[in-house]
């Protein structure tokens, strides 16, 4: 627990996705760099191969050498020293003796030579073979002329006939090199070790750099991802991630677009039910419990006026509750039928079918007209058409109206909706402390940037105004 404890900092730091980039850039650069190296120097003393054991570059290399040898050396070690040379054969590399390759490099080179006289006799001979036939392999080639030839099987024969004492010897070489891929490996391996250094610096150097900047494209699109996704946990469900390249993350954007259009909508419908669901509720109370009560204190007081003869000033007091309440008991059969309609998913339809609803109740003519109400979000849909709600409700109520206009503007920077009716106004400064306009307030306050002014004057109408802004990504 406490190891873990001191190396939660070290967690943090090296546990970022930059970090691990770079590390497995670095790890992989190193690993490419060596195996291209390796594969590239196998290719080259591969071809380097091919040419130091071509037969005429052996011949024109070995020729010399041998002559001089067996004119200055006994036979026998002159054998043996002609041997180590074929053994060691190799080139100069770009015209430079600095820099010089060798078939011991490539190959384990098997070595036969062979110093015959005039009628065959062997005077001298070396060999590193386990074939015991290399001797007799070699008496069977010409004699008297210098020639150099390759097998099948790529070994390499050698003739170089040489004055010695006044009589032609022959020398005869067998040299058996073939390219072994394990030994050239392995050399390249310790070469590659040689320098290991130098190529763990420079491929920490490549693969930081390439990690950091390959970071830096992931990190920044996961970072507008979780900038959106943030959003949608606020409720802007309308927020999208932006990525158009053709790639894993981009199908990953794609469907969690996807998932949040979906959302968007379940949210939608679950707000919608419950909205509905407690309209059905008021309504079923507002039927059982205060439209029974209006209908048995209609009763009441139409038994009164039947059985009790009153003065002509009480029956006209009776006439006008009766009437105010006959008026209270329609208000409440369109409050509950109103209550009862499903309400449209869409926030134009809901205010449109509200309007409709209200001007055929009311007698009144109600305008709706929008620009956009299909960008209003779902978090907005809510308190939006509550506020439209209850002015439009308040402006059938008590200004006696004969025109009622609701406009939504949507804009990139702001949006606005008004509701302007022509009736008889009201003191906006004595009603400011009622509970409809607090609650129309309050309801605006949930709004980003959410802002309701008032204007009215008496006998000019009213009008109503709710500002709010675009909370985009």
């Amino acid at each position: 627990m406490q190891m873990k404890t001191l190396l939660a900092p070290l967690n943090r730091r090296f546990g970022r996705l930059w970090v691990k980039l770079a590390l497995c850039f670095t790890l992989i650069s190193i690993v490419s760099e060596v195996l291209l190296l390796g594969i590239m120097d196998v290719t080259v003393n591969w071809r380097n191969f091919q040419k130091a054991t071509e037969p005429q570059y052996v011949l024109s290399v070995m020729q010399p050498k041998l002559t001089t040898l067996i004119q200055t050396m006994a036979l026998p070690a002159a054998a043996g020293e002609m041997s180590k040379e074929l053994a060691g054969l190799g080139m100069a590399l770009h015209d430079s003796d600095s820099e010089y390759y060798n078939i011991n490099k490539s190959c384990r080179p098997l070595v036969t030579v062979a110093i015959y006289d005039e009628r065959l006799n062997v005077l001298a001979q070396a060999s590193n073979a386990p074939d015991a036939k290399a001797i007799s392999r070699l008496s069977a080639f010409n004699h008297g002329n210098a020639s150099a030839s390759r097998s099948r099987d790529n070994v390499i024969t050698l003739t170089v006939p040489v004055q010695l004492n006044g009589r032609v010897v022959d020398i005869h070489c067998e040299l058996i090199a073939r390219f072994d891929i394990l030994l050239q490996l392995k050399n390249s391996v310790l070469w590659l070790r040689d320098a290991f250094e130098m190529f763990v610096l420079f491929s920490s150097i490549m693969g930081l750099a390439g990690g950091a900047f390959a970071a830096r494209l992931v990190t920044r699109r996961l970072s507008h991802m979780t900038t959106v996704s943030s959003a949608w946990s606020a409720g802007d469900w309308d927020a999208r991630i932006t990525d158009t390249a053709a790639d894993e993350l981009s199908e990953h954007a794609r469907q969690l677009n996807q998932m949040a259009a979906q959302l968007k909508e379940l949210i939608g419908l679950r707000l919608v039910k419950a909205v509905q669901d407690e309209r059905t509720r008021m309504a079923a109370e507002l039927h059982d419990r205060v439209k029974q009560r209006l209908f048995a204190l209609s009763l009441q007081l139409a038994a009164t006026a039947n059985k009790i003869a009153l003065p002509d000033e009480a029956t006209k007091h009776l006439q006008e509750a009766r009437e105010i309440l006959s008026e209270s008991q329609r208000e409440l059969v369109g409050m509950i039928e109103e209550r009862r309609q499903e309400i449209p998913l869409k926030f134009g339809l809901a205010v449109k079918q509200l309007c409709d609803e209200y001007a055929r109740q009311y007698g009144v003519k109600l305008i709706y007209r929008s620009s956009g109400d299909e960008l209003i979000r779902e978090n907005e849909k809510t308190p939006l058409l509550q506020i439209v709600l209850e002015s439009v409700h308040n402006a059938l109520r008590h200004a006696c109206p004969k025109e009622i206009k609701v406009t939504l503007a949507m804009n990139p920077s702001q949006n606005k909706i008004t509701i302007r009716d022509d009736g008889i106004g009201f003191d906006v400064d004595a009603s400011a402390k009622g509970l409809g306009l607090a609650l129309m307030r309050e309801r605006a306050e949930k709004l980003t940037g959410g802002k309701l002014s008032i204007e009215s004057q008496r006998d000019r109408g009213t009008q109503v105004t709710l500002t709010w802004t675009n909370s985009s990504v």
